[in-house]
């Protein structure tokens, strides 16, 4: 099998986990039966459970589980004076013990124990749950540079989920089948993500797929025209599978006052090659631009 065929091979097994976890997502509170999911992911039952686990390091089970503790924790912060028992239920745990039995086993602490503890403390839980997940970080990252982009004129799909595991694979799937025939075929790609992939809970990100065009353009049914602001970014040269992008920008953001000068307020993009061969080969490259003041 060539290079390219089993680099859109794994494409492929990477978008039908990635159906599976958003119908997981979209019913937390539900019991679902593997059978559904399955069915629902476009996939039989024994072959969506071994791509989950080699393509995320993680069971269907257990991504549940933690979707939940992600939802409860954003409730608990939300609605501070809702009752633990209500925010259990209404994210799939049947009891308030297994909710805190649960917590525990992640994060550390009971559920009222997160609601109190300090902003700080929060989140340093809440990246240690994230950074559980998926394959092992294989990959470089370059020193950064600062450069000064012009706004950029875009065609896109928007997804939401957790990054590397829902948004970004559905997202791409979308826009390339939707350009396929059209002259956008050959634009170059570049990505947006907007949300904070620790704090915010996982369902709620939004992710963008585009392609950058030149003159105003009519998208295609089932994408959108946009400019994206362009002004100053940390860029670093990521090299590795692309699906390992958003540990990276986690880390990239846990030594931010070493690295750079101070973020905006923006979304961070991902820039891919105009090269087809190059997006399959081995060592993927992409460059992570994150916007500066």
């Amino acid at each position: 099998m060539s290079t390219a065929k089993a680099a859109h091979r794994r494409f492929d097994h990477r978008v039908q986990v990635a159906r599976a976890r958003r119908f997981l997502g979209q019913r937390l509170g539900d019991e679902v039966e593997l059978p559904a999911v399955a069915r629902a992911a476009g996939a039989s039952m024994f072959h969506l459970a071994r791509l989950s686990r080699a393509l995320t390091g993680e069971t269907l089970g257990r991504a549940r589980t933690r979707m939940r503790i992600e939802e409860a924790a954003a409730a608990l912060l939300e609605r501070p004076a809702r009752p633990i028992s209500q925010i259990a239920l209404a994210c799939g745990f049947l009891t308030p013990s297994s909710l805190s039995k649960a917590f525990r086993a992640a994060l550390g602490v009971s559920p009222s124990e997160f609601r109190a503890a300090p902003a700080a403390q929060r989140r340093e839980r809440l990246s240690r749950l994230a950074a559980s997940v998926g394959p092992s970080p294989d990959y470089t990252l370059s020193a950064p540079t600062i450069e000064t982009r012009a706004d950029l004129r875009v065609v896109y799909v928007r997804e939401r989920g957790a990054y590397a595991q829902v948004s970004a694979p559905l997202a791409w799937e979308a826009l390339e089948r939707r350009v396929a025939g059209t002259p956008l075929e050959a634009c170059p790609r570049i990505a947006a993500s907007y949300d904070d992939a620790v704090t915010v809970p996982s369902g709620a990100r939004r992710y963008d797929a585009a392609v950058i065009v030149d003159a105003k353009v009519a998208p295609p049914a089932g994408t959108r025209a946009a400019v994206w602001r362009g002004g100053r970014f940390a860029v670093f040269v990521f090299r590795g599978e692309y699906q390992l992008i958003e540990h990276a920008f986690r880390r990239i953001f846990a030594a931010w006052p070493l690295e750079v000068k101070k973020r905006a307020d923006a979304p961070c993009l991902e820039l891919y090659p105009a090269d087809l061969s190059a997006r399959a080969a081995p060592r993927k490259v992409a460059e992570l631009w994150i916007p500066i003041e």
